[in-house]
């Protein structure tokens, strides 16, 4: 009897991936890690660690962030879902931060989440999806730890500013889409209202993410929030600031977009009013000249000029004249 052949495991996904980098001896970083990181972020009080968690399932990440790091539920539970509002939670030891993230997926602007937990010497970051905007910061910490991050705070500073400033390309493009759509206004080429509706609700969904995040930001500005000492409080005043200019060009661009489409209404409706103008003037001579016709077309035996040769080319002539003397009249009141 033939043995049954034996079947090739699937590739598993870990449950989540923890990694971390901790700051050695002031200026040089050594990477963890999950179960060094874990120890480190426990023991974390003078040597800054930074430490990404990377989730694919839920229910062991928040096993590990509450039983492991014993985060509060309600925190853990924000950081592991993208469509909950931007919130702050602050402890005696440990504050939570979430900030959205937006990112291009094909021919359309996503929103995420990544979730910031400070501690006395750590930074713990969370997210269920890739985040470019911290990778390049994760690579200037390991090279160069004592100026990116001399304390966990600047750290979060320079975390959360990557993540607002990751704002300001895509409102580069959108501008850059309302300034075609402007173009477009005067010309015959169609708007495309699919295009229009798409950018209004991206603006719409930017604001809606990026309000709270200003708030939570000026939250950290307060004197009770002692995790953010008082040197590192101008450094998130300037990241309230950069909320502010994005929350004033989503403003100025949604007001921008409704003037684009009432524009262009506008210039619809009078390209209509030229185009009934025209046929208004049109049907006006060929009443004029048709009723000539019709009195020549009735057949009467009693009929001027119904014998005469030249009957015929006078009728054409006299419709002739009626039709250049009331084109001359509407060129007088400017309707041609």
């Amino acid at each position: 009897m033939s043995a049954e052949p034996t079947a090739i495991p699937e590739s598993v996904v870990p449950p989540y991936v923890l990694t971390g980098l901790q700051r050695h001896d002031g200026a040089a970083c050594r990477r963890l890690g999950a179960e060094d990181t874990l120890e480190a972020i426990r023991n974390a009080r003078d040597e800054v660690v930074w430490a990404h968690l990377r989730v694919h399932d839920r229910e062991a990440a928040t096993i590990l962030l509450t039983e492991g790091f014993g985060y509060h539920p309600v925190a853990v539970e924000d950081a592991l879902h993208d469509h909950e509002r931007p919130s702050l939670f602050v402890e005696d030891e440990w504050l939570f931060l979430s900030a959205p993230i937006l990112f291009e997926q094909g021919d359309r602007w996503r929103f995420g989440e990544v979730g910031f937990f400070l501690g006395a010497g750590y930074v713990l970051s969370v997210s269920s999806h890739e985040v470019k905007a911290l990778k390049p910061w994760f690579d200037r910490f390991e090279r160069r730890p004592d100026r990116i991050a001399p304390t966990a705070a600047m750290l979060l500073h320079s975390l959360v500013d990557a993540v607002v400033d990751d704002y300001f390309p895509a409102m580069d493009r959108m501008q850059d889409a309302l300034d075609r759509m402007e173009q477009k206004v005067f010309t015959n080429v169609s708007l495309g209202h699919r295009e229009t509706l798409r950018l209004k609700r991206t603006m719409v969904d930017v604001r809606r993410h990026v309000s709270p995040l200003r708030d939570e930001i000026n939250s950290l500005l307060r004197r009770d929030v002692t995790l953010v000492p008082p040197e590192v409080k101008p450094y998130f005043q300037d990241v309230y600031d950069h909320t502010i200019r994005i929350l004033e060009s989503v403003d100025l661009s949604r007001d921008m977009l409704a003037t684009i489409l009432d524009t262009r209404l506008n210039v619809i409706s009078n390209r209509l009013n030229e185009v009934m103008k025209m046929l208004t003037v049109a049907a006006t001579i060929l009443m004029s000249v048709t009723l000539v016709s019709s009195i020549y077309g009735m057949n009467f035996v009693h009929m001027p000029e119904l014998r005469s040769p030249w009957g015929y080319p006078l009728a054409l002539l006299s419709m002739v004249a009626i039709a250049l003397g009331e084109i001359w009249v509407f060129k007088r009141k400017g309707l041609l």
